[in-house]
């Protein structure tokens, strides 16, 4: 699973305005596509000096709060699709250990994970290893210790070696929640992480929304697209005095 310091220092990065070569073309308003694309929203704003320093300046003060808090993963979606944008494997998360898997499609030289096969497994793929602990609805362990090593060798074929060869694109999404507290006050929080790649172009999403509203903002959203040798930025904000959705593609604040 990405970890939550990925989306904590890309959300710093993005409200701290590190500069972005311009180029890439906005994309339509909307979110994740069926097809696995994530769409980015117009922007309706611009971005000017006051907007940037009030967003730097309230970032920098949460960024530290957040990065120290107790996060809890509450939910985390893993999608392979074909170079057509069908589904070929699905996996989902509560915890980050234990996970299950469909496969959607029959693959080269899969006898056991063919269309329709689910399983599920435990084990983070770090300082764990992961574990088969079902297959097809039944205990993993009530199959023969032939079958289960069969299995067990699709399973560790089944990554690059196999979806490499033909998956067109991948998404990611985790969300993770936490309760802070900023200046006396306590704030419950939900992180979202979102990620599409194909070969030629990569989204991410990197979100925080607020309960209470923290100074009228109930979300932080930040989208980069990456096509080629161009990245676009663009921030959401939702409540509060800046709220909009702004090109941050290049800028950067002016500095003392």
């Amino acid at each position: 699973m990405r970890k939550l310091t990925v989306l904590l220092l890309a959300l710093m990065m993005v409200f701290g305005f590190t500069a972005c070569d311009n180029g890439t073309p906005s994309t339509p308003s909307g979110g994740i596509n069926e097809d696995g694309t994530i769409t980015v929203p117009d922007p309706t704003k611009e971005v000017d000096e006051a907007t940037g320093t009030y967003i730097s300046e309230q970032m920098t003060k949460l960024m530290p709060v957040i990065a120290g808090a107790d996060m809890t993963m509450v939910a985390g979606e893993n999608y392979v699709y074909d170079r057509d944008g069908d589904l070929i494997v699905s996996g989902w998360t509560n915890d980050g250990i234990e996970t299950s898997y469909e496969i959607h499609q029959d693959l080269p030289g899969m006898v056991w994970l063919t269309a329709g096969t689910t399983l599920t497994t435990v084990g983070d793929g770090g300082a764990q290893t992961i574990e088969i602990t079902s297959l097809n609805g039944k205990p993993f362990g009530s199959y023969t210790e032939t079958e289960q090593a069969q299995v067990q060798d699709e399973f560790d074929r089944i990554g690059d070696g196999v979806l490499g060869s033909v998956a067109g694109r991948e998404t990611y999404s985790t969300t993770n929640t936490a309760v802070i507290s900023v200046d006396e006050v306590d704030y419950s929080l939900t992180l979202e992480a979102s990620s599409s790649g194909s070969p030629n172009e990569s989204v991410e999403v990197y979100g925080i929304k607020f309960s209470p509203a923290f100074d009228g903002i109930t979300e932080f959203t930040s989208y980069t697209v990456e096509s080629g040798e161009t990245t676009k930025t663009v921030i959401e904000i939702v409540g509060g005095a800046y709220a909009g959705i702004y090109d941050m593609t290049g800028f950067n604040p002016s500095q003392p």
